[in-house]
């Protein structure tokens, strides 16, 4: 399989803020890390631009970056570097499964409107998981699941 690998670094004496934006920017494309903190994302189209955009904006901050496509690691295999992408949506799927089991209970005590908010909310952190579950973590069926239910 074929993997998009970004390095980069930013100037020490620049401010925390383009290293805060950067590494908010990669949590939102799923990006996984590993050893030495090259930033992994599985080799599609969307993936390249997205760093591509990246690499840019990192330069444009006196930084350095690097966008590479690997086919193969050596150390780590195909199916560790899955694990982790697994892994990181795995928790991700969690956390909504208790907001949306947390809504399940207040249906009730609260009032339709508001439960209808809180809902889209979730669909929308549900939606952006799943945007970024490139290989199909088995805890999204779920989590789409208890989004219809409640929806129903």
């Amino acid at each position: 399989m074929d993997w998009l690998v970004f390095s980069y670094s930013l100037p020490t004496e620049s401010r925390s803020s383009p290293r805060v934006t950067l590494w908010r920017r990669l949590r939102r494309l799923g990006a996984v890390s590993v050893a030495g903190g090259a930033q992994i994302l599985p080799a599609r189209e969307e993936c390249k631009e997205a760093y591509d955009w990246l690499a840019q904006e990192v330069r444009q901050a006196g930084g350095e970056a690097l966008v590479m496509c690997v086919a193969q690691f050596t150390g780590i295999t195909d199916a560790q570097i899955i694990e982790l992408f697994q892994r990181a949506r795995a928790a991700e799927y969690e956390a909504l499964a208790q907001e949306i089991a947390a809504l399940h209970q207040a249906l009730d005590a609260e009032g339709t409107s508001k439960t209808l908010d809180a809902l889209q909310r979730l669909r929308r952190q549900y939606e952006a998981v799943a945007r970024i579950d490139y290989f199909g973590c088995p805890s999204g069926a779920h989590v789409a699941a208890s989004l219809v239910r409640i929806a129903e």
